[in-house]
């Protein structure tokens, strides 16, 4: 539910731009900690094409929040290219 907010709001601008968002996330380390939560966020724009980010921190908010930063520009900067 975090990931779902933390993104709408990130990608409010360009939302009427996007048909959809996959977001994975993963725990490379396990137990062992250190900064080893990963966010991976796909955006698909409406010209079919993906934009792809990822985001790595300490917890799973802060690799969210990383990740969600930066789709939003991404996706506002490959929009304005267009």
């Amino acid at each position: 539910a975090y990931a779902i907010d933390r993104l709408a709001h990130a990608l409010t601008a360009v939302r009427d731009h996007v048909r959809k968002v996959t977001v994975y996330l993963s725990d490379e380390n396990g137990p062992r900690g250190g900064e080893d939560k990963r966010c991976r966020v796909a955006v698909t724009l409406d010209t079919g094409r993906p934009v792809v980010v990822e985001s790595r921190g300490a917890s799973v908010t802060g690799a969210v929040d990383g990740a969600a930063d930066r789709a939003g520009k991404v996706v506002h900067e490959e929009l304005h290219r267009r």
